[in-house]
């Protein structure tokens, strides 16, 4: 569009050649062009191609949209080409996924345009990528009963514990923690005394996984991220899932390493 307007005004120019405000247009145009062509080239040089992201996983009722790095000096606009040669666009300075389905959506390709500050120039690059959106279902609402539990007996030895319960004290020896001295006994001592802690109780939960369907899978995906977020973390336990592997999960980050292993694998 500014190629034919500076055109258009060339056109006039050259049938009104006495009309100096013609002339003087067209040079003011012409500076234009040329800053228009300096920042454009620089702004491409220092420009990277990459897809700016908010997160790598959204949830099945998640406004599932990605930024758009505008750039500067430029505009820019985003085109992803998913498996099967779908075509998601930039609208609006975000890129909308309509298909909220749990699975991972893996974008093959990045196509890049840029257009110049004033329009002028025009650019389109590509870049293979290996980038993926990983969708998980909603958080099925269950309880501890859909696992089987494991009783184990510990020591208060654990960072953190305040030994509110305290049965005895003994000599410090090689191994003790010294967070644990006793400072007015062992004052009163001439020597460190270390506070022994009562036993406690700990429970470990065992969840078996259904691997034999993708429908199963996401299912019991669902329902350990609502053990995990309502039960788990919460009370400091331990969430053990029984698989073709094995995974111990006490927080969010074991939940997502689990997450990432089936739909790497899975989904």
């Amino acid at each position: 569009m500014s190629w034919l307007f500076l055109i258009l005004l060339i056109i006039f120019q050259h049938g009104f050649s006495e009309a100096r405000v013609f002339f003087m247009v067209i040079k003011i145009l012409e500076v234009i062009l040329v800053i228009d062509l300096m920042t454009f080239i620089f702004a491409i040089i220092k420009e990277k191609i990459d897809l700016p992201m908010f997160r790598s996983h959204y949830h099945e009722d998640d406004d599932i949209k990605i930024r758009v790095d505008e750039g500067k000096l430029m505009k820019v606009r985003y085109r992803l080409y998913l498996d099967g040669e779908k075509k998601i666009k930039d609208k609006g300075g975000y890129l909308h996924i309509e298909d909220k389905s749990p699975r991972r959506i893996k974008i093959k390709k990045i196509v890049i345009s840029y257009t110049s500050l004033f329009h002028f120039f025009y650019l389109r690059r590509s870049k293979k990528t290996e980038m993926h959106i990983d969708i998980y279902p909603l958080a099925k609402k269950c309880d501890l009963s859909v696992c089987y539990k494991v009783v184990e007996d510990d020591t208060s030895d654990k960072k953190g514990q305040d030994y509110s319960e305290i049965v005895g004290f003994h000599k410090a020896d090689i191994g003790d923690d010294l967070r644990y001295v006793h400072i007015p006994l062992s004052a009163k001592k001439g020597e460190y005394m270390i506070k022994e802690g009562a036993a406690f109780s700990r429970h470990v939960y065992h969840y078996k996984m259904h691997d034999d369907t993708k429908e199963a899978i996401i299912d019991d995906l669902a329902k350990i991220e609502y053990l995990v977020k309502n039960f788990i973390t919460k009370d400091h336990e331990t969430l053990y899932i029984e698989a073709e592997k094995n995974f111990k999960i006490k927080d969010i980050d074991g939940l997502i390493y689990l997450f990432d292993h089936y739909y790497t694998r899975y989904l």
